[in-house]
């Protein structure tokens, strides 16, 4: 978007300030401007001049001149065709050309001449109290600019900076200069004329629409101040009310559009059947959709709302009464409109970002101030008639200011930052550590909406090149990690590590019936959230089980059981027995032999593990993979930190005895029979191998207060023995 400095002045005086510095300064606190560029005239040295004598030249299409330059009359050739005696021109005193055998002393100029429009067809006219004699620079000051562009997506979320006015708000914050009230009429007093009818059908898509009627307008040419500012901003001039228009919203950011009053009825903002056609201003046809928004003279479109008018109710050279429409439409509806048409304007532009309602009213005051100071004989015929489905209302918030400082980390001084913050219209009012402000409504459509919305503008305000980086002094304190978290890394490395198994991660949809369905599942046929683990995990054995012989992998991952997610653990190894030492090693579990109910486990080699009594999974054999499964749901384990418990230890050294008992019992069952085993030398037994139906113990035996000798060994080697045969253990010879 680009921004004219010599506009931003008439509302806030920024004499003495740089470009470079508004550039630097905007781009810190508001938003990036990508550049300027400083505009003058093509042709140098013009003067106001008056036209005394003015005579066709023979056989030409050419004007002898007699130009009063404020110093001495010249004679001058022109060929444009709006020569006449008494104009007032801008006259170049560029040299001496011969042109139809006549000394030409100089040139009065036209728009594209001077570089203020592309208009060829006739030098300009100045008004006619402008002073003979006088520089370009004092009867046209704004052919000397500096325009500034701004990124449209820096301010995507600003609605407010889509004018000028708003621009020169932001900056009289930043320099802390004053702002000058916008020039607008009082509305009021034309309450008592008659209303223009309007009606808003469609309430979600148009949240108000405003609209007056002016007669009587004679003014056709813009002014050439009005048009300047226009064209160095990239608008060519059509005509005063077009141009009117297209000024209003660059100056208050508040689209808006003017209809022949004379071919407009009963106003109203509707949809229309679909599959009409509609020919927009720029003689485009459009089929019409459910989803666009009409404005409708007696139910007929003449404009699509927020986009661009129609065809039927366009303004010409013959207009002389108007009607002068203000609005507010959905953001959305806009957008996908404009979007589906490929049709992007610079109103649909303003309106995407959802303007404040209340703006309406300022830029129909501004509207008929405009047109009263150019044309004395227009007249305002009607009241300013609004219709209101949802306004843009105030927000009001509460800051801690203690909050803000330390959220900053910086010490403000609130006296100053409330003057910053009314500035920008946030009516603040420091109570004790409390900050109340009111947001006002062109912020608070789609900008500030919460606290740190309004720490931000304190801050960019404050200005962020005053911040001194430091490094934030906070207490730093070790964060305790999750029990949970603890288990499942022990159990990783001991697995890995210990057993040289492999991590595995399966889906959690299952063709099986659980507790929980998915509704539209993106597998088809697994439309079941898996209650058991072991399913998935024993389907990759099946896959990887022709190319390799010795499969160990395991999982942790959630399962869905009847009461909730929970987190499971599965692991396949090739033995059964060594499966059952795995999980005594991970969590000193103890089995319950026979009581796993899960059909492709083995019948009788089956176990529930428990642990303190507690169900906390199971394992068993699986016949028709040649391996053992097991699962533990690890959410059942108690992860509360145990206290250590200081033991003993003995001074003296400690003997290991290994003992390999045959028999056709359960593992399970052998280490019940050794925890009964009671005798003073015994310090623990281990399981140490399993090969078919011998298991090897490995006992620790010793004494806290001697050295054992060859009797203690003796004695404790036999009891072992013996109480192993007395409860069916038959010592493997040897």
């Amino acid at each position: 978007m680009k921004v004219s400095l010599n506009w931003l002045n008439e509302f806030v005086d920024l004499k003495g300030i740089t470009p470079a510095e508004i550039m630097s300064k905007f781009s810190l606190a508001t938003a990036e401007i990508d550049g300027y560029e400083v505009k003058m005239p093509n042709i140098d040295g013009g003067v106001c001049a008056q036209i005394k004598t003015c005579k066709a030249v023979p056989g030409k299409k050419l004007s002898l001149l007699t130009v009063f330059d404020g110093k001495k009359d010249l004679q001058v050739i022109c060929g444009a065709p709006n020569c006449r005696v008494g104009m007032k021109v801008i006259h170049a005193n560029i040299g001496v050309k011969n042109i139809a055998g006549y000394d030409s002393h100089g040139m009065c100029l036209s728009g594209r001449e001077l570089g203020i429009s592309d208009d060829h067809d006739g030098i300009i006219e100045l008004p006619d109290d402008a002073p003979v004699g006088q520089p370009l620079s004092a009867v046209l000051p704004d052919v000397y600019d500096t325009i500034f562009e701004i990124g449209n997506t820096a301010i995507t979320n600003r609605p407010d900076l889509w004018g000028h006015y708003g621009i020169a708000r932001e900056l009289s914050v930043i320099f802390g200069r004053s702002l000058k009230p916008l020039s607008t009429v009082d509305l009021s007093i034309y309450d008592k004329l008659p209303q223009i009818p309007v009606t808003i059908e469609n309430k979600r898509d148009c949240l108000s629409y405003g609209a007056i009627r002016v007669d009587s307008i004679k003014q056709k040419t813009t002014p050439l101040f009005m048009q300047t500012r226009l064209f160095y901003l990239g608008i060519n001039s059509h005509g005063f009310l077009v141009d009117l228009t297209n000024y209003i919203m660059l100056e208050t950011g508040q689209p808006n559009h003017s209809f022949d009053a004379d071919k407009m009825g009963k106003i109203s903002i509707g949809n229309v059947p679909p599959g009409q056609e509609f020919v927009t201003l720029k003689d485009q046809t459009v089929k019409t959709t459910p989803e666009m928004l009409f404005i409708k003279s007696d139910g007929k479109p003449v404009a699509l709302a927020g986009v661009i008018g129609g065809k039927n109710s366009e303004i010409d050279a013959r207009t002389k009464n108007c009607v002068f429409e203000f609005a507010t439409f959905d953001a959305a509806c806009v957008r996908k409109t404009a979007t589906a048409l490929g049709l992007r304007t610079d109103a649909s532009s303003r309106f995407e970002k959802a303007l404040d309602t209340n703006l309406n009213q300022m830029a129909a005051a501004r509207m008929v101030y405009l047109i009263q100071q150019h044309d004395k004989a227009a007249k305002v015929v009607s009241a300013f008639s609004r219709a209101v489905s949802t306004e843009t209302q105030e927000i009001k918030l509460t800051l801690d200011t203690q909050y803000v400082e330390k959220f900053c980390g910086i010490r403000f001084g609130w006296t100053a930052v409330a003057i910053r913050l009314a500035g920008l219209g946030f009516a603040p009012v420091l109570s004790g550590n409390e900050l109340r402000v009111i947001v006002p409504t062109w912020r608070a459509t789609k900008d500030v909406t919460c606290g740190a919305d309004i720490i931000e503008e304190i801050v960019r305000t404050y200005g962020i090149d005053n911040i001194v980086p430091k490094a934030p002094k906070i207490e730093v304190h070790p964060v305790p990690q999750l029990p949970m978290l603890k288990l499942v890394r022990k159990i990783k490395d001991t697995l890995a590590n210990k057993y040289g198994c492999s991590e595995v991660h399966t889906y959690l949809w299952s063709d099986t019936q659980s507790y929980m369905r998915v509704v539209n599942s993106c597998i088809k046929g697994l439309d079941w959230l898996r209650s058991e683990m072991a399913p998935s995990v024993l389907k990759v054995v099946e896959k990887n089980k022709a190319d390799f012989d010795d499969i160990r992998i395991f999982e942790i991952a959630q399962v869905y059981e009847k009461n909730g997610e929970q987190k499971h653990l599965c692991i396949v190894v090739p033995d059964y027995r060594e499966l059952a030492n795995v999980l005594r090693v991970l969590f000193g579990c103890r089995f319950k032999l026979g009581g796993a109910k899960q059909s492709y486990l083995h019948p009788k080699n089956n176990a529930l593990v428990t642990i303190g009594g507690k169900v906390v999974g199971f394992i068993g054999a699986v016949p028709t993979q040649n391996t053992a499964v097991a699962e533990v749901n690890l959410a059942a384990l108690d992860l509360t930190e145990k206290s250590v418990v200081a033991k003993r230890i003995s001074k003296y050294q400690k003997n290991t005895l290994d003992f390999t008992f045959v028999t056709k019992k359960a593992y399970g069952v052998v280490e019940e029979i050794f925890e009964k085993f009671i005798h003073p030398l015994n310090m623990g037994f281990r399981l140490k191998d399993v090969y078919n139906d011998s298991f090897t113990l490995q006992f620790t035996v010793g004494s806290f207060d001697r050295t054992l000798d060859s009797t203690d060994i003796s004695d404790i080697w036999a009891k072992i023995i013996e109480h192993g045969r007395k409860n069916g253990l038959t010592l493997k010879q040897m």
